[in-house]
């Protein structure tokens, strides 16, 4: 809306003679803009505008133009002095209307943000054969833990965001748990949610399942009614760089994680009133080899070998091939035996102390035998001993009632938070042999980066679930002189 004064000022002027040119001037001179200078000739019935926007002012010799400038200059004033009180005030009410439009709008949107995010959630749907949730994993202590199954492995600050989504076939009453993190799902999208499983997937069933295709599956729990089997993912859950070498960071993380497995319990999914199957067993009573295919002995070798998860491909359900002399060689190796190929008498009394059959039934063996609960103790270092890093440190421990053919994995732990707990830091020997009482440790020389922490060591057998630590801590002191250990 153009400016009375300006108006009135226009006006008077023109009748004084003045070119509006010379008007134009003399109040861009004074502060004025040019869209007001333009608003007010425009109330005037203007002439046509200018071809410039500042022209200059050219000098006439009339004595009542100069009497008119200088009238001119003293009654025209900068902007701001020359504003009637109501405009400067319109504008500023203006100028805070606007800040408060724009500051309820973003109000608004915070809100509806927020109300999307916490109250629309997908519904759930539940079939007759399969119930599926996702969750995230209750972290209890050093251990993250899937409760509904049971599932506890130890816990590390790398893959503290784990996400689970749990499905269960009713029909067959095996559960399936897959895995993800929150960080992969946010930057890989749905594809990488845990139902899609891009950190690879549980299987916790009464049989011995199939393989599925393309996955690679590892035993973690295994006995003949009872399998835990970890299977990896078939491929990356995007297309994107970034994201696919977060997916294979922390799908190594979580392998890592789950060969610590403590806890696997299914009872819950086990089908009702259903009769306890009895052990396989075998009596192996004769040497093979070649010469022995197409007997009974064979096939219950091959049985044998299957359930030391020994990966071989046997040609037949009876035929003592080279595939069958592969595997005999892997079960050889696995319990120190001569490696021959062939079943002789030392590995023939191996295959019938872990599958023979007993003269007596299990029920008598259970009444006349009492129960132990398998343990593992922590012998040294038990708390308060101080090593240096490169010195060679004894780790002992005994065990009682354990299963010496289960494998027994070593790692240090630390605290953050003064000894109040304590977490698993890193591996410092995994895979011993089960009989195995102690481990010479040479510390390593990064641990002298925070002289004097508090150090424990944990101890746990990896299948049967049994596990222990040292009663107090050790200490690692900084006197390592910064050569590398070789």
């Amino acid at each position: 809306m153009a400016n009375q004064e300006l108006i009135d000022y226009i006006k008077k002027v023109r009748e004084a003679g003045q070119t509006d040119e010379q008007t134009r001037a003399l109040l861009y001179k004074s502060g004025w803009q040019s869209a007001e200078v333009d608003d007010a000739f425009a109330m005037v019935n203007p002439l046509p505008p200018p071809t410039v926007n500042q022209p200059e002012i050219k000098p006439e010799p009339q004595s009542v133009q100069s009497a008119v400038i200088n009238q001119s200059e003293s009654q025209i004033k900068p902007q701001a002095e020359k504003l009637p009180p109501d405009v400067s005030k319109n504008t500023s009410r203006h100028s805070k209307l606007w800040i408060l439009i724009t500051g309820l709008i973003l109000l608004l949107i915070v809100l509806a943000g927020s109300y999307f995010y916490w109250q629309i959630k997908p519904a759930k749907v539940i079939s007759q054969t399969q119930t599926q949730t996702q969750n995230q994993p209750n972290k209890i202590a050093n251990y993250f833990e899937v409760k509904e199954v049971g599932l506890k492995f130890v816990a590390t600050n790398d893959i503290k965001d784990l996400a689970y989504s749990i499905k269960t076939d009713a029909a067959s009453g095996t559960t399936y748990v897959s895995f993800s993190t929150q960080s992969l799902q946010t930057q890989g999208g749905s594809n990488c949610g845990a139902d899609q499983a891009p950190l690879g997937q549980i299987e916790i069933s009464q049989k011995d399942p199939a393989t599925p295709g393309g996955a690679v599956m590892t035993y973690l729990i295994k006995s003949d009614n009872f399998y835990v089997i970890y299977g990896t993912p078939q491929a990356t859950c995007s297309d994107v760089k970034t994201v696919q070498d977060l997916q294979a960071n922390q799908l190594h993380l979580l392998q890592e994680a789950l060969k610590t497995i403590v806890k696997a319990d299914i009872a819950t999914t086990q089908p009702q009133n259903t009769p306890a199957t009895q052990p396989w067993c075998h009596t192996f009573n004769t040497n093979l080899g070649y010469a022995n295919s197409g007997t009974d002995e064979v096939a219950a070798l091959h049985t044998a070998l299957q359930k030391e998860n020994i990966s071989y491909s046997p040609d037949g359900t009876n035929d003592y091939t080279k595939a069958t002399g592969d595997g005999v060689l892997q079960f050889q190796i696995k319990y120190g035996l001569a490696q021959t190929g062939y079943v002789g008498l030392k590995t023939k009394a191996k295959l019938n102390e872990l599958y023979g059959c007993a003269i007596t039934s299990t029920a008598t063996k259970a009444q006349n035998t009492s129960p132990t609960k398998p343990s593992i103790t922590v012998i040294s270092p038990n708390g308060g001993e101080k090593f240096n890093p490169g010195q060679t440190v004894t780790i002992s421990w005994r065990t009682s009632g354990a299963d010496s053919s289960d494998l027994i994995d070593i790692y240090i732990q630390d605290t953050t938070d003064g000894g109040a707990t304590y977490a698993n830091n890193g591996e410092i020997k995994w895979s011993l042999p089960g009989n195995s009482t102690s481990y010479s440790w040479v510390i390593p020389s990064y641990y002298s980066v925070q002289p004097f922490s508090k150090y424990k060591v944990y101890i746990a057998k990896r299948s049967e679930g049994i596990y222990d630590t040292s009663d107090n801590y050790f200490t690692i002191t900084s006197s390592w002189n910064g050569v590398p250990n070789n």
